[in-house]
């Protein structure tokens, strides 16, 4: 049992560190889009004038807006998944938990998608989303129906 919690925990560092990774690449690209905008507004004030000036204005700043609510999100799943003791054992689904089904595997922590170790499939989930809801506090063995299929808790940690 003591080899199965320290390969799943492992497998939960290598998951997370893909997670951090997947945050800091869309991160970098939000901030890049924002310097890009920063350098149009620029441009923008440089060669126009009248209403196509201000339209071309607040159009940028309503992309610019957009994009800082995205950073600011990202920057708090960075501090939530920061902030998780990803190597906590579990008994119940939980967030943070590994949770290995009949259907596939999941890690509970955010929303990041497929990621692969080790030839087998891993979906980092978000815990509000759809799917982690149906399996919050269920334990191994438990079964669960989500968009007609029958998941089979086989493990977690």
């Amino acid at each position: 049992m003591e080899t199965k919690n320290m390969a799943q925990n492992k497998i939960k560092e290598q998951l997370s560190e893909k997670c951090h990774d997947y945050l800091n690449i869309r991160l970098d690209r939000l901030l890049a889009e924002v310097k890009g905008l920063k350098v149009s507004s620029f441009e923008e004030t440089k060669s126009s004038a009248g209403d196509k000036f201000e339209t071309g204005r607040a159009m940028i700043q309503q992309e610019m807006d957009k994009l800082d609510r995205q950073i600011s999100e990202l920057k708090n799943q960075k501090a939530n998944l920061d902030y998780l003791d990803i190597l906590e054992i579990r008994d119940s689904v939980q967030n943070g938990s590994l949770v290995y089904t009949n259907q596939g595997n999941f890690l509970i922590a955010i929303a990041a998608g497929k990621f692969e170790i080790d030839d087998v499939s891993f979906y980092a989930i978000s815990p509000e989303s759809p799917i982690a809801m149906s399996m919050k506090g269920k334990v191994a063995g438990e079964t669960l129906k989500f968009l007609n299929k029958d998941y089979v808790i086989e493990s977690l940690s």
